[in-house]
């Protein structure tokens, strides 16, 4: 798995999904090499690590990813 860890905040790759930042809330027992993640508006998600990375100061600060 990659480097992050629950409560670190992300974003998804594709670019074609919501711009949206979501937090890890754990690790997926469901789908190997997947997060759980969750965001205000939305109920938990399972991404794989290669779908997610951390957020720049700038997408935190418009919560939102900036494509």
């Amino acid at each position: 798995m990659s480097e992050l860890n629950i409560g670190d905040k992300v974003v998804r790759l594709n670019r074609k999904t919501k711009n949206k930042i979501w937090k890890v809330v754990g690790i997926s027992n469901v789908f190997a090499g997947s997060y759980v993640c969750e965001s205000d508006d939305e109920l938990l998600n399972h991404f794989h690590a290669k779908e997610l990375r951390k957020p720049t100061i700038m997408e935190i600060q418009n919560n939102r990813r900036i494509d």
